[in-house]
């Protein structure tokens, strides 16, 4: 062999070195950014979860308080009709909510990113399709709670004065939803953002 080959085959070893170093250093970077990636969607999860332990608190709080609310209370005085409805429209979305995050956690805990944005998608369009199940049944529930007022009292401006403290408490409830809603679409989409801007 010539020196000529010699040094090709010396510059050839030192390349397939070289090259080598940089593919395990790629890799413990790819690694790094996919141990980082999954971090900051846990603390997402975590995010998104507290807005299922808040609403559960609150269906279970309802649930709770609905006979004394409404059926014992000497103005509104529901029948245990409406009681049995409220409990089963609570029921239903606390139903619908353990649905939607059921899938999420199992995924955050062992997926693949690409599994995992497809999750945050699902569960982000099932929260944009949430409002249109619940608030045809939460407008009926209202419709429902006014009738048995009116139908229960003979005082009218008692019935009037519950019905305007009803809306202000049911404002104010579906703002402090509406917000918790936004705060799952919003952070499903930052999910997707991150790992398809990967």
């Amino acid at each position: 062999m010539d020196n000529n080959t010699i040094n090709n085959m010396e510059e050839l070893e030192q390349l397939r070195s070289q090259f080598q170093m940089m593919k395990e250093q790629l890799d413990k970077q790819e690694i790094i950014s996919d141990r980082l990636l999954r971090q900051t969607f846990k603390s997402k999860v975590k995010s998104i979860n507290s807005v299922r332990t808040f609403s559960f608190i609150c269906a279970i709080f309802v649930i709770g308080v609905a006979p004394f609310a409404f059926h014992f209370n000497p103005v509104v005085n529901a029948s245990w009709a409406f009681i049995i409805g409220t409990d089963v429209f609570m029921s239903y979305c606390v139903y619908l909510t353990y649905r939607m995050h059921k899938q999420m956690t199992l995924s955050a805990a062992d997926s693949n990113l690409l599994e995992f944005a497809e999750t945050a998608k699902k569960m982000k369009k099932d929260y944009q399709d949430y409002l249109k199940y619940t608030f045809p049944l939460a407008a009926v529930w209202v419709l429902w709670l006014i009738y048995e007022i009116f139908k229960n009292t003979e005082d009218i401006r008692a019935a009037i004065g519950t019905v305007i403290a009803m809306f202000i408490g049911g404002t104010i409830g579906g703002i402090i939803g509406l917000r918790q809603n936004k705060k799952v679409i919003a952070e499903c989409q930052s999910i997707i953002d991150e790992i398809q801007g990967e």
